[in-house]
Formats: C-alpha cells, sequence, structure tokens
C-alpha cells in the first residue's frame, strides 16, 4: 500500500495555546504530523494534542534561536479537530499540520531523516532514503523575507508565510530511493529537517475455493 497525501493546515500566532482547525480524512492506516516552534534557544514547548489526544514527540531540530519539533500521532480521528500547541510562555509560535493515510501502523513509521543548518547560502536541501510507497515531507524555517519555491520534480508545497523573526515553508514528495526536497529562499540561516515515511505492509487476502470429495 502506497501512502498517500490528505490534508494539511498552517497557523501562526503570539500566544502561549496556538489552536488550529485540521480536518483528518477517512483513510484507512492515518497518521498526522505536526512540525511547530519558534524563535527561541530554550524548550519551553509543553505539547501537542488533536482532539485533546496528545501526540508524541518524534523530532527535535535546532540550529542557534531556530527551534523546530515534530510531532505524531497514529489513527487520529477523522473529521475536524483542534490541534493545539501548548508553551511554557507566551510567544510568537507557529505550526504545521498534515495527515497522511496508508502509513505504517507499528508505530515505527519514519525510516530516515536528515537536517540542514547552514547559512549563508541562497537555498536549502535535504536528502532522506524512501522506501517502497513511501512518502518525504518536510519543513524548513528561515530568517530571510524572501519567497519559498520548492525546487525538486514533484515537491508540493503546503505551507509559505511569515511569523515573528521568520519565514516558514513545508512540503511533501512522492518518491522512492534518495530523495532531495530542496527549496529557492533567502536562507541567511536557518533550520531545515526532512523525513522519510515508511508505508503500511497492507496484506491483501486470497481464498482457496473448497473442493468437496
Amino acid at each position: 500500500m502506497a501512502i498517500a497525501f490528505d490534508n494539511s493546515t498552517a497557523h501562526a500566532g503570539y500566544t502561549v495555546l496556538l489552536t488550529a482547525a485540521h480536518v483528518c480524512g477517512t483513510g484507512a492506516n492515518r497518521l498526522l504530523l505536526v512540525f511547530c516552534g519558534y524563535h527561541a534557544a530554550d524548550d519551553r514547548l509543553n505539547g501537542v494534542t488533536y482532539n485533546g489526544v496528545p501526540l508524541d514527540r518524534v523530532g527535535h531540530y535546532q540550529y542557534f534561536n531556530f527551534n523546530m519539533f515534530l510531532y505524531g500521532l497514529l489513527a487520529p480521528a477523522s473529521g475536524e479537530h483542534d490541534v493545539q500547541v501548548s508553551l511554557s510562555s507566551e510567544g510568537s509560535c507557529y505550526l504545521v499540520a498534515m495527515s497522511f493515510s496508508g502509513v505504517d501502523q507499528s508505530g515505527i513509521y519514519i525510516e530516515d531523516d536528515d537536517q540542514r543548518d547552514n547559512p549563508g547560502t541562497t537555498g536549502t536541501s535535504v536528502s532522506i532514503t524512501v522506501s517502497q510507497g513511501g512518502l518525504a515531507v518536510d519543513c524548513c524555517e528561515e530568517s530571510d523575507t524572501a519567497d519559498m519555491t520548492p525546487e525538486e520534480e514533484g515537491q508540493i508545497e503546503l505551507a509559505d508565510f511569515w511569523y515573528g523573526q521568520s519565514k516558514v515553508g513545508s512540503s511533501y514528495r512522492i518518491a522512492e530511493g534518495n530523495v532531495a526536497l530542496s527549496w529557492a529562499c533567502g536562507w541567511s540561516t536557518g533550520v531545515q529537517a526532512g523525513i522519510a515515511l515508511k508505508a503500511s505492509t497492507g496484506l491483501s487476502q486470497f481464498v482457496f475455493p473448497m473442493f468437496r470429495p
């Protein structure tokens, strides 16, 4: 079974509880991912919930004051529910929520990741290994105000917005093997994280005919 993109939601604000409505579909083997972060060096993130259910922290990517986190929830409730990011103190923060179907439900749905935090260039790229039926996802936060443009064939933009002191972009790409996720942007400094999602191994069933003597 191949992974399929379902829906995405992006939101930012100055608050201690950032809230955004997100709609999860009804496909089998669902996964909800939430990239979120803020521009500060300390860990002030209390947690993330969807429909009141806590998500697991599965990634943390930091470069100086660029603090990005990744949370995930297997089998999220279908329909429209609130994603909430809770901070220990008020400040500018963002979230990018995205849902998928056809994802491995064994608990190890991320099979590779990569981080880029090289300042002083005019773009950024991560490279990850994606297995058959899988999918690559990324999120990028950088300090330049220039537009962020996906550069790879088949790289679909999910978000491109300014918040506080930074620009945030996110995308996904359906591909296999060594997969790049690249952005043309100002990129004076920042952090980019990319992950590979593992597809469900949904088994097909074959019913043998019954023979009677």
